[in-house]
């Protein structure tokens, strides 16, 4: 009896774990460049695991002892993540309207992190709109940084295939960053890497 009880809950383990694999990811890939937990740079110890949550939010660490630690206290590093997320993002940030009412925003707006991307928006009542829908806010966003940006854009080459942008690249937006590139088939790559993607337009500028 004590093995079959063993076992149940040995399956059952794995079933969360599955779970927890295939949850999606809500949004933009984890763009800082160290682990939350340890705050050594992502990589440095292997490749660099990747956990995404229930509420879709992904995470990248240095090893899986450090991914551990992140479940068991999830809530508490989550807010710090974001501040760091936030104080990435925000010289890219391309608007100064609320992006939920189109409102000005007033003393810099209320700030957060919606899927792993910098928002702003009016007020409380914007923000909790954008929360429960964040897909659709992260696309409006993506236009407006495709607008603020493209023209100051300085890169002639895709960063993941090295081939000629040509007339009409493709557009990625990434935390708050646009970066083109020469097919559709590489957009996936810029989020598997992008802050290598991000290394490469920059020294282009």
């Amino acid at each position: 009896m004590k093995n079959v009880l063993t076992l149940g809950l040995t399956c059952m383990a794995l079933l969360v774990a599955t779970s927890v694999m295939a949850n999606e990811r809500v949004g933009d890939p984890y763009t800082l460049n160290t682990c939350p937990i340890s705050g050594e740079k992502l990589g440095s110890m292997g490749d660099a695991p990747v956990y995404v949550g229930e509420d879709g939010k992904e995470v990248r660490f240095c090893c899986a002892g450090c991914e551990k630690k992140y479940v068991a206290n999830k809530a508490a590093l989550d807010e710090a993540i974001d501040k760091k997320l936030m104080a990435d993002q925000e010289a890219h940030y391309p608007s100064n309207t609320c992006i939920n009412s189109g409102a000005e925003l007033k003393d810099g707006g209320v700030a957060f992190i919606a899927g792993n991307r910098l928002m702003k928006t009016c007020c409380a009542k914007c923000k909790a709109k954008v929360q429960a829908d964040p897909a659709t806010y992260i696309a409006k966003l993506d236009e407006q940084v495709v607008a603020a940006q493209k023209d100051s854009y300085k890169g002639e080459v895709c960063p993941i295939s090295g081939k000629d942008l040509g007339d009409s690249p493709e557009s990625v937006v990434i935390a708050n960053r646009l970066v083109q590139v020469c097919c559709g088939g590489c957009k996936g790559k810029v989020a598997a890497d992008p802050l290598a993607a991000f290394e490469k337009v920059a020294a282009k500028k």
